[in-house]
C-alpha cells in the first residue's frame, strides 16, 4: 500500500472512530461536536475541541482584576471566597474582595485585584479549600448527559444545574414545556434562541428544544455559556452570573 492510501486508511479509521449514536459515549460531542438528525437517530459529529479549566486550582496567568472582568481566574477567585462562580467580577464579587483586603490589611482596599491580593487568596486557600457554590441535588435522569459535563469547566454544570432547577425540575426537565410561550427544553429555550444557540454549538434537527435529546441540549447550554458568555440569558434565575 502507498504512503498516500495508508495515510487516507488511517484518516478514515479515525473519522469513524467519532461518531456516535446518542445514548451510547461520546467522545466526539464531548469535545465540542456538532449533532444532527437521519434516519437511525441523531448522530454525532467531531469538530475542533475548546474547554475551558477548572475553578478549583489557580490560574497559571494571574492579571490585575477589575470589576467587568471575566475568565477563569476570576472563577477561581470565586471558587476561593465560596462565591457562585460565573466567571464574570461583579459587584458581589468586588465587594467581598474589599472585605478580604481589610480583613488582610491589603491597601488599597478597593476591590481591585493585584499581586498582594492574589498572594493572600492563594494562601487562603490553603487552609479554605475552593469549592463551587451549592446547587440542589439533580435529579438521576440528569447523569444521561456526564459525558458532555465532564468536558466543560465545573461551573458550567453548577450554573446548567441550578438553571434547570428554576426552571423545569418540577415540569419535566428534558421535555419540559411552557404552555404559555414557546419556551421549552430543560433551560426553557424559546424556540428563537434555541435556533441560534443550538445552531451555534453544533446542533441540527431540533425544532424545538424539547423536541433535542438531552445531550443535545446539554451541549447546546455548555457551549454558548463557556465560549459565548450567555450567562446573562438566564439571570433572572440569580444562579450567579455577574457575582
Amino acid at each position: 500500500m502507498s504512503r498516500r492510501l495508508a495515510t487516507l486508511a488511517r484518516c478514515a479509521v479515525a473519522a469513524a472512530s467519532v461518531v456516535a449514536v446518542f445514548g451510547s459515549p461520546l467522545p466526539a460531542q464531548a469535545t465540542g461536536a456538532s449533532v444532527s438528525s437521519s434516519a437511525a437517530g441523531p448522530v454525532v459529529h467531531a469538530s475542533p475541541a475548546r474547554f475551558v479549566g477548572t475553578s478549583a486550582t489557580p490560574p497559571s496567568y494571574l492579571p490585575v482584576l477589575h470589576q467587568g472582568a471575566r475568565g477563569r481566574a476570576v472563577s477561581y477567585l470565586q471558587a476561593v471566597l465560596h462565591l457562585p462562580v460565573s466567571g464574570t467580577y461583579g459587584a458581589r464579587s468586588v465587594t467581598t474582595v474589599k472585605a478580604f483586603q481589610t480583613k488582610n490589611r491589603i491597601t488599597p482596599a478597593d476591590g481591585v485585584v493585584r499581586k498582594a491580593t492574589w498572594t493572600a487568596l492563594i494562601d487562603f486557600a490553603k487552609s479554605h479549600p475552593p469549592v463551587l457554590a451549592d446547587v440542589p441535588p439533580a435529579p438521576a435522569v440528569w447523569a444521561v448527559t456526564s459525558d458532555v459535563w465532564a468536558k466543560f469547566d465545573p461551573e458550567v454544570e453548577r450554573f446548567a444545574r441550578c438553571v434547570a432547577h428554576h426552571e423545569s425540575w418540577r415540569a419535566g426537565l428534558w421535555t419540559a414545556r411552557n404552555p404559555h410561550t414557546s419556551a421549552s427544553g430543560a433551560f426553557q429555550y424559546l424556540d428563537s434562541t434555541w435556533r441560534i444557540q443550538s445552531h451555534r454549538a453544533g446542533v441540527y434537527g431540533f425544532a424545538r428544544a424539547y423536541l433535542a435529546p438531552p445531550d443535545a441540549q446539554a451541549l447546546t447550554f455548555a457551549v454558548n455559556v463557556s465560549r459565548y458568555n450567555s450567562w446573562s440569558s438566564w439571570s433572572g434565575t440569580h444562579c450567579g452570573h455577574g457575582t
